[in-house]
């Protein structure tokens, strides 16, 4: 799970960041509500925890941007201010939660671990795209009426990249979201998991998956 953590108070920040990176969850930082707005924009988050007194933009202005822009991603905002009214206009700008500070550490781990546990909105049984389609109740993929056998890894890593169509999907990204990793592997997993991919994927359809020289990976639905 890949949390983004907005709050411009380094010492809050620190705190946050290594509660929830003890409770092993992958974090990213920013201190600013524009800076976090763009790294939301441009990469997949599991949930965000919002101070509501950012520079640039407010935590609720931010929440408000991720709604309009059509992003559903989890936002918990933490706020100084107690009184009923501020509370509701929060949720009302489409925060899920809030967190009163001061506050419990024990308590922000638990609201997460909650926000984190509720229903996504379903997803259907089968994905298509580029004459493929993925089928997840069974964990086969299906190419021009062929069934293609994967191993688990190849399925999750071609389910993540299909999803992702026409957009670069950075090492970092592929490893934080197929695989959970907190930090750099030292094994070439992902080259395998993709050069096995083409070869399955190869006999049927042309090259779905294309290297960005430096950059990553990107599934082609136009081939």
């Amino acid at each position: 799970m890949v949390i983004l953590v907005v709050e411009d108070d380094p010492q809050q920040l620190e705190l946050i960041t290594t509660v929830l990176e003890d409770e092993r969850y992958v974090v990213d930082k920013s201190t600013d509500g524009q800076e976090a707005l763009e790294k939301i924009e441009v990469r997949d988050y599991d949930m965000v925890i919002v101070d509501l007194d950012l520079p640039s933009l407010s935590g609720q202005e931010l929440v408000k941007r991720m709604r309009e822009i059509g992003l559903s991603t989890p936002a918990l905002i933490l706020t100084a201010n107690d009184e009923l009214g501020s509370k509701v206009t929060l949720l009302n700008a489409g925060a899920d939660d809030y967190l009163t500070k001061p506050f419990a550490i024990s308590e922000l781990v638990a609201r997460v671990g909650a926000m984190l546990r509720r229903p996504k909105q379903a997803v259907a049984n089968t994905f298509s795209i580029g004459g493929m389609e993925i089928r997840y109740g069974t964990h086969e993929v299906v190419i021009n009426g062929q069934i293609v056998k994967l191993t688990r890894n190849e399925f999750r890593l071609l389910d993540y990249l299909a999803r992702k169509s026409d957009r670069i999907c950075t090492r970092t990204m592929i490893e934080e979201h197929v695989w959970g990793y907190n930090k750099e592997p030292t094994s070439n997993l992902i080259e395998a998991v993709i050069y096995k991919l083409r070869k399955k994927i190869g006999r049927y359809h042309g090259d779905l998956i294309e290297t960005v020289q430096n950059i990553g990976y990107r599934f082609n639905a136009k081939q």
